[in-house]
């Protein structure tokens, strides 16, 4: 199976062409397009990027279908500008989604498809996958790192290196800023906390120590119990999958439902902010 650089390799070039003919006859001249952080919405997004005209025009006719919102996020910070989103940013589990014919089509009709593997419906994406079509599987994790090392992965087969440089570096100061703002507002919160396994990253972010992780089976009695004794000042959940309101319930102590998949128009950014302004909200004040 070729790879989009390879297989696109001769569409770039006659786009390339007839974009410097286009110039020479407005005879004027072209300047890059400024990066800009674009919402992820469903079905189809356009985010605007940056680098020179050559480069941004190798993202232009590159068609993208993403399984769920998060991974699209992340094809997005990778430069893609045509991203299709399969399951509805608005469902409570997007991975549990039940793809439509329709759906199918679409990625018969993609150049890219990008998955995280853990969908419900992984397996049927990849049968019904273009035999041109590429496919990326990413690791879903909201870490800086592995936000880098995924971005740049799917970066590799857009063609779009340069372009995700520079988003990930903007996304970087974004997201160290709302670190930055919640720590502070944090001061004097809670100490420890038990976490969802799929969120531990967001306690992580906020200075939070986790004596516990649960889920995502729901906690069993002697589960509760252990968890009863380790005495956590708080709880952090999963909204997509709740399972932490019994403990919260039985110590008398908050819970905050975190989520990882950005909602209707949203981009990963309005994740790390959410996440922030749930836990100030609950945990240190008005925001």
């Amino acid at each position: 199976m070729r790879t989009i650089r390879t297989r696109l390799e001769g569409l770039w070039k006659v786009t390339a062409l007839t974009g410097a003919a286009l110039v020479l006859a407005a005879c004027g001249g072209g300047g890059g397009a400024t990066a800009t952080d674009a919402p992820t919405a469903t079905p189809t997004t356009e985010t605007a990027t940056a680098g020179d005209d050559a480069t941004s025009a190798e993202g232009t006719d590159i068609t993208v279908v993403a399984s769920t919102s998060w991974v699209g996020a992340f094809a997005e910070l990778a430069g893609a500008t045509d991203v299709t989103v399969l399951a509805p940013a608005d469902l409570q589990h997007p991975p549990d989604y039940d793809p439509r014919p329709s759906d199918l089509q679409a990625l018969d009709d993609a150049d890219l498809v990008v998955l995280g593997g853990f969908e419900s419906f992984a397996e049927q994406m990849q049968e019904a996958v273009g035999s041109d079509a590429a496919t990326v599987q990413v690791e879903a994790l909201n870490t800086l790192p592995v936000i880098n090392e995924q971005v740049m992965k799917i970066a590799a087969e857009l063609g779009t290196e340069e372009i995700a440089t520079q988003n990930l570096a903007d996304f970087e100061d974004q997201v160290l800023e709302i670190q930055a703002e919640l720590r502070a507002a944090l001061a004097g919160g809670p100490a420890t906390v038990a976490s969802h396994t799929f969120m531990q990253p967001w306690p992580n972010f906020a200075g939070f120590e986790i004596v516990g992780t649960y889920g995502p089976a729901p906690m069993s009695p002697s589960e509760l119990q252990e968890f009863v004794g380790l005495s956590p000042d708080a709880v952090i959940d999963n909204a997509h999958v709740p399972g932490g309101a019994a403990l919260a319930e039985e110590l008398g102590i908050p819970t905050v439902a975190t989520r990882n998949f950005p909602g209707p128009g949203e981009s990963l950014i309005d994740v790390f902010q959410y996440n922030a302004d749930l836990m100030i909200d609950t945990f240190g004040g008005e925001s």
